[in-house]
């Protein structure tokens, strides 16, 4: 039995992806683009590069994704096409994954490893959305596996194949740096265990003195601009500050709470975090046994990653920002869990079956996500059709940001572009003006301050009652909402569009 299994392993693994995948297509068919991917939607618009590439500099991330996307976007403007690439490499990576492990140790930790990539909880989610997440976790680990070969083949095509992976991971996410600083002490590590070829190492040379160049250039032009403009509007110390130390912190402590939120976001929850943490730990020390190098590189990203969060430079949290760091979690994980079955692999075929509907049965929500179910399309649809067929297409929408971006996505396409002006502004979408004033509602007395700003700019008639619709990340309005609250601000016609997506009047007269 154990022979049969080990034997046909790849196809387990293939269809272990085919589950992974039809989990992602349903997600990526089914719900309404949230604000996020709303926004790098209408950021990959223009048709002129220049105009394109300047907007694409707006984004905290460098500009690969938005360029394919505005590529996709020529062939199809659906959801469901906006997303597929992400879609895709959220399952492929899992795989160069599989055969790295196998080629440093063997097919079962690989497949371990696919396992965990492949159906972790917010894994599943990220990568059904149109960010650039999904495709650098892909960059990255066929960077690690075509490294590999290339080091043992003493092969100039797979090193060169090594540089074609890293340098568009490098243009997809600035976290990549921390991938590109570890692999390449591993690599040293290596060459010194066993000179390569010259060939191969002046390929590798040439690899990374253009990935500094490519890094110098992105400063320039990107980095710069975004961490003055996060210091200047005072980023750090809001939305950006559960991300980095506070003032103060004990730094040992911040680095262990740190690293245990990579695993708590990897396994979807902190209870399971921490058993894959200890898992982790235990891994590093086999690894380290092992094959020494493998422990470095794997160890190096989270101290990375870890050291830039204390210069405010990276997010070392609860969040998708470093989820690159799954790769080397679950490769560190799934030598200590082949191990413990002393590398069988049919009972470990068997508790894989068992677990994985318990494990995502026990996850909890990402934070960083609109709940599943509070995003299905139809609930936006719903409220678009019922604003088109009630609110009078001359009165200003009062709504935030994020609900602004997801407007202007569905009802303007090409037609629009983000936050041309300051904060509070009006923009058309479509047929409607829509009125904002900040990024998203947090409480009732940000939406009092909102009111009293547009009956300043708009002063509407006492007949005349003021359109609110919130279906943002946040949408903190649907649960603030209480009776007495809309008795105090004269809230009437409140009609709800599942859990969060919330469209009301607010009257104007006494």
């Amino acid at each position: 039995m154990e022979t049969w299994v080990l034997s046909r392993l790849d196809r387990f693994a293939a269809a272990a992806l085919i589950l992974g995948l039809a989990m992602r297509v349903r997600l990526a068919a089914t719900l309404y683009v949230n604000p996020d991917e709303a926004w790098v939607s209408l950021l990959a618009n223009p048709t002129a590069f220049d105009e394109l590439y300047r907007m694409a500099g707006r984004m905290a991330h460098p500009p690969l994704f938005v360029l394919l996307l505005h590529a996709v976007k020529a062939v199809s403007e659906s959801d469901f096409a906006l997303r597929l690439l992400p879609v895709s490499a959220g399952v492929v990576f899992p795989w160069f994954v599989y055969k790295w492990l196998e080629l440093i140790r063997n097919k079962q930790t690989g497949f371990i490893a696919l396992l965990l990539l492949v159906f972790a909880p917010f894994l599943v989610e990220l990568t059904a959305q149109a960010r650039g997440y999904a495709l650098l976790l892909l960059f990255l680990a066929a960077a690690l596996y075509l490294l590999e070969t290339a080091i043992e083949r003493q092969s100039l095509g797979r090193m060169a194949g090594f540089a074609a992976a890293l340098y568009p991971a490098i243009l997809t996410e600035y976290s990549a740096a921390f991938f590109a600083a570890a692999a390449g002490v591993y690599a040293l590590w290596r060459f010194a265990e066993a000179r390569p070829a010259a060939k191969v190492a002046a390929l590798w040379t040439l690899t990374y003195i253009g990935a500094a160049a490519m890094y110098a250039w992105l400063y320039v032009t990107h980095v710069r601009g975004r961490l003055g403009h996060a210091a200047a509007t005072g980023e750090f110390e809001t939305w950006l500050s559960g991300f980095f130390p506070a003032a103060g912190e004990n730094p040992a402590a911040f680095a262990f709470l740190g690293t245990f939120r990579q695993f708590a976001y990897l396994f979807g929850s902190e209870s399971l975090g921490a058993i894959g943490l200890m898992l982790f730990l235990a891994g590093m020390a086999l690894w380290w046994l092992h094959r020494r190098p493998v422990a470095a590189m794997l160890a190096l990203p989270f101290a990375l990653t870890c050291a830039a969060a204390f210069v405010r430079l990276h997010p070392y949290a609860f969040s998708r920002h470093s989820v690159f760091l799954a790769i080397f979690a679950a490769a560190g994980v799934a030598i200590t869990l082949d191990w413990l079955a002393s590398s069988r692999t049919a009972p470990m075929l068997a508790a894989a079956v068992i677990a994985l509907p318990l494990w995502h049965a026990s996850a909890v929500r990402d934070p960083g996500n609109m709940p599943v179910d509070a995003q299905r399309k139809e609930l936006l649809f719903g409220a678009l059709e019922y604003l088109r067929t009630s609110m009078p297409p001359d009165r200003p929408l009062l709504t935030d940001t994020e609900t602004r971006q997801i407007l202007g996505h569905y009802l303007a396409g090409r037609e629009w572009l983000p936050e041309m002006k300051r904060l509070p502004s009006e923009e058309r979408i479509g047929q409607w003006r829509v009125f904002a004033a900040r990024w998203s509602y947090n409480s009732l007395d940000e939406l009092r301050e909102d009111l009293a700003l547009y009956r300043e700019r708009y002063r509407p008639r006492d007949s005349q009652p003021v359109w609110v619709m919130d279906a943002g990340f946040t949408a903190s309005l649907a649960p603030a909402l209480t009776e007495d609250a809309r008795k105090e601000l004269r809230v009437t016609q409140v009609r709800r569009f599942g859990e969060r997506t919330l469209v009301f009047q607010v009257r104007s007269g006494e």
